[in-house]
């Protein structure tokens, strides 16, 4: 069955096998990319404890990944310096723009403060935004400007937004994005502009990938919140991925 952490753990030693190890995207943003890597990512949407889990898996077998928090959703200060610990990257995970209704000098300025409340309890150096996809705005048209670009990464002191601060043209780029290996299903924006195939209808179908010859470039992104071992919490999750499913469908009906 996906969405386990027992499918999660032969991903890892897959991709072990594959590239030796991973890459945080402390060491990818703002430099030239390695020839060959594999970079795990997790947007913490929900259930940090799912996320503590996944980082100790990781860890247990010597792998590092990024760990993307929403503020306040998921701070958990016990919780972020528990996987910072772990030899983990913690990042923030924005959504300030549609937390501002599209107010871009609201949103620079709550981009600061919950900036500074994450760094309270972990070293922060990388972003990505979150999706929000029922709200009409697209988080990361506060970095767009190239002027205002430049200046959320000099005052804040960040090396980038995961979106925009790295070259995807040719990397393989994984997402579990609307419980599903098929990008752009269920996803309204969680996408990049890759020249790589990396799409699959089953959860087997993306093992024999990552056990044949994967791209010798990848970055593989799941959410913790839908992985687990607990039978009810797998089916409490499933249900709750399928619901919004439904939204988004009804939402992308609604502005065609």
């Amino acid at each position: 069955m996906d969405f386990t952490l027992r499918r999660y753990h032969r991903y890892l030693t897959a991709l072990k096998e594959q590239f030796g190890g991973t890459h945080t995207f402390a060491q990818l943003v703002g430099s030239a990319l390695p020839e060959r890597f594999c970079a795990l990512r997790h947007d913490v949407d929900r259930r940090v404890d799912r996320a503590v889990a996944m980082a100790e898996l990781e860890h247990s077998l010597g792998l590092v990944a990024s760990y993307y928090f929403r503020i306040p959703y998921t701070f958990d200060p016990k919780s972020i310096h528990a996987i910072e610990a772990l030899g983990h990257e913690v990042g923030y995970h924005y959504e300030n723009v549609s937390e501002s209704n599209g107010d871009m000098v609201v949103a620079l300025e709550d981009f600061g403060k919950k900036l500074e409340q994450l760094r309270s309890v972990a070293k922060v150096s990388t972003c990505c935004m979150h999706g929000r996809p029922l709200k009409p705005y697209d988080n990361r048209d506060l970095w767009r400007d190239p002027a205002r670009h430049t200046l959320l990464k000099e005052r804040f002191g960040m090396l980038g937004e995961l979106y925009l601060d790295i070259d995807y043209t040719d990397i393989a780029y994984i997402n579990d994005t609307g419980r599903n290996w098929t990008s752009g299903k269920a996803n309204r924006r969680d996408h990049v502009n890759s020249a790589v195939t990396a799409s699959f209808d089953s959860g087997d179908e993306l093992l024999t990938y990552f056990r044949g010859r994967p791209h010798h470039r990848l970055v593989f992104q799941v959410h913790p919140e839908r992985w687990t071992d607990s039978w009810t919490g797998h089916a409490g999750q499933w249900a709750l991925d399928t619901a919004i499913n439904v939204a988004k469908q009804g939402v992308n009906l609604l502005r065609r």
